[in-house]
């Protein structure tokens, strides 16, 4: 055990002591002393608004790319043991220190524009031989170009706390020259329990997809009062909460429920068809089994898949453009022979 946790706090040791950076171009510190400034646009580092990861709003994204760029000079500083001013709108004239230019005065400065996404999470990063930019499509682009420049330079953030964080050390930075272009391969990345340095250093959010618990909310007490045949018979008696969920009317008052609630709220993302974590299908009276190719019984899954089909097509016909999220377990969709993938428009969380 001591062994190991040795070998742990000597891994953490190795990459905090890894070398400067060779073959590099723009040095930013050198003997002590920064050789660059960061400079923002008017606005950001004065927002007050709270960061709010789940969401895109305009000032909850200013309030992440305020936070973005006090981290970009606390690293920085980190790295190399020196400070790096954070200054105000565009660099003065006579001030000749290296421009790391972030959002709309990066913009100004690098011709192109970052990677163009359908939910505008795009980024650039680029280096020239005199000026950094880091920027993106929106404020949620912008922050997430700042950590790829840092993740670059080795910071990384394995679990929240200043404990979890491996930061080099270089007294001379210097990094080469590049033009980076991308953007997140998912609509939406997200982690729960962790706090939102480490959500946002990790580069998480996106288009917010609900996927908590929330299939059985959908039905009223009241439905379930005019329609007793729709509630699950466990032990014999009808339960207060548990569902037939495959009973064709239960599935369209579902997507009734769902369609009326977007239509009273236009701006709503989206919306989760994920039942209790505990929830088994029931027909006419009795618990539905899943069973897999070796005839094992999948008892865990019953409860995920099948009522989600049926509600959707209900919500899709009615033509609305929002996410249709579902919580699932990997492990379970691949006992069923779907290589852990769910057809389009569902979507799965790993667990």
């Amino acid at each position: 055990m001591m062994g190991n946790s040795l070998s742990c706090v000597w891994l953490l040791f190795a990459l905090s002591s890894c070398p400067n950076i060779h073959s590099a171009d723009l040095l930013l510190a050198k003997k002590g002393k920064a050789r660059a400034a960061i400079y923002v646009p008017a606005g950001v580092m004065d927002s007050k608004d709270k960061e709010n990861w789940r969401s895109l709003k305009k000032e909850h994204l200013t309030a992440r790319v305020r936070e973005s760029v006090k981290d970009l000079a606390h690293y920085l500083g980190k790295i190399t043991g020196v400070k790096f001013e954070i200054v105000i709108g565009p660099q003065a004239k006579g001030d000749k220190r290296v421009q790391i230019l972030v959002g709309e005065l990066a913009l100004k400065e690098f011709e192109g524009l970052p990677a163009k996404t359908k939910h505008k999470q795009g980024l650039r990063v680029v280096v020239s031989s005199r000026k950094i930019g880091l920027f993106g499509e929106t404020g949620i682009g912008t922050s997430y170009a700042i950590y790829e420049f840092l993740h670059r330079l080795g910071c990384r953030w394995f679990m929240p706390s200043e404990f979890g964080e491996v930061v080099p050390s270089s007294p001379d930075l210097a990094v080469s020259q590049m033009n980076i272009s991308t953007a997140p391969s998912t609509k939406f990345r997200g982690i729960w329990y962790a706090d939102a340095n480490f959500l946002r250093r990790n580069r998480l959010g996106g288009i917010y997809l609900h996927a908590g618990h929330a299939l059985e909310s959908y039905i009223t007490e009241k439905q379930r009062e005019e329609h007793p045949e729709w509630k699950a018979i466990v032990g014999g008696k009808p339960h207060p909460v548990r569902l037939k969920w495959i009973h064709p009317d239960v599935a369209t008052a579902i997507a009734d429920t769902i369609i009326a609630r977007l239509d009273k709220n236009p701006d709503t993302i989206s919306v989760s068809l994920s039942p209790d974590g505990s929830v088994k299908v029931f027909v006419n009276g009795k618990h539905v089994k899943w069973v897999n190719r070796k005839g094992e019984v999948l008892e865990k899954f019953s409860g995920y898949c099948a009522p989600a089909s049926f509600d959707v097509t209900g919500i899709v016909k009615s033509g609305t453009e929002n996410q249709i999220s579902l919580l699932c377990h990997r492990s379970f969709l691949n006992e069923l022979g779907t290589g852990g993938l769910l057809a389009p428009p569902l979507l799965y969380r790993e667990k």
